[in-house]
């Protein structure tokens, strides 16, 4: 009957040695201990590490499952919002905008360089946010979306969303013919994502209950130090009017206004085309 080779890891004690010669560490070199290697009957004896490098390889690796771990944990938080919602819902209009194809126009470089700083700072977010404001077809949303650009291109669960259309979204959910998916999970997948911009604040009809819907939004994602970044054609007291002081006085509390001072690129564009440019 043949038998079945075992194979044991021993380690000697550091003033036992096998050989004359003293074993050196296989990291830094410095005068270690034996360790003793037996596959059935075949025995070597290997330098082990000194303690001082064992202890950072063991560190090492307790760093390398914890990265590893809170990676899955974040792939598998991005995978739930996306079966919840698609990811970003840029469309195809606002897919392709970004700080690199954006048109310099005289009287925006501020305003283009705190989103490029907001896009930038990911990882030290604390839930600060932004107030993007300007008339009509300055380019707000341009720059909303290169910020969730940035941020979906770098990871993290970021989500565009046009106010009117999601009130509209969440009206359909009170349909029991509707197949949208169910205003807490809308509302839940919105809370949850890293970044969340709130397209066209103030376009929507004002009432009680769009009112309430956003300050929960709001309220939800202050709570949970999420930033929130929002566009709209409204200064602050309009702003306040169309969201209500609650609502409000957190946005104040955590985002920066950014105003965008330009003319309207579509009107720009259009005068261009018809030769008035």
């Amino acid at each position: 009957m043949l038998g079945t080779a075992k194979s044991t890891l021993k380690t000697s004690t550091p003033n036992s040695t096998p050989t004359d010669e003293a074993p050196a560490c296989p990291s830094c070199g410095q005068v270690t201990h034996w360790k003793t290697l037996q596959l059935g009957d075949t025995v070597k004896h290997l330098p082990a590490y000194c303690d001082t490098c064992w202890d950072e390889i063991q560190e090492h690796g307790r760093r390398m499952q914890e990265a590893e771990r809170q990676e899955a944990a974040r792939a598998a938080r991005k995978a739930h919002i996306d079966e919840l919602l698609e990811q970003s819902r840029l469309g195809a209009r606002y897919a392709a905008c970004t700080f690199d194809n954006w048109q310099a126009v005289a009287g925006t470089e501020g305003a283009v360089r705190i989103c490029q700083e907001f896009a930038a700072n990911k990882a030290g977010n604390k839930g600060d946010g932004l107030i993007i404001t300007g008339p009509t077809g300055c380019g707000k949303t341009h720059l909303a979306a290169a910020i969730v650009r940035d941020w979906a291109s770098a990871g993290y669960a970021a989500i565009f969303q046009s106010v009117p259309e999601l009130l509209a979204r969440l009206r359909a959910t009170y349909d029991p013919n509707s197949s949208d998916a169910a205003e807490a999970a809308i509302m839940d997948a919105l809370g949850e994502c890293d970044l969340l911009v709130l397209d066209d604040v103030g376009a929507e009809k004002q009432s009680a209950w769009t009112e309430e819907k956003l300050y929960l939004l709001i309220d939800r994602r202050y709570r949970e130090n999420r930033p929130t970044v929002l566009t709209t054609n409204l200064d602050a007291p309009a702003l306040e009017k169309a969201l209500g002081s609650r609502a409000m006085d957190r946005l104040l509390e955590t985002c920066g206004i950014v105003r965008v001072q330009a003319k309207s690129f579509r009107r720009t564009r259009r005068d261009k085309d018809n030769g008035r440019g």
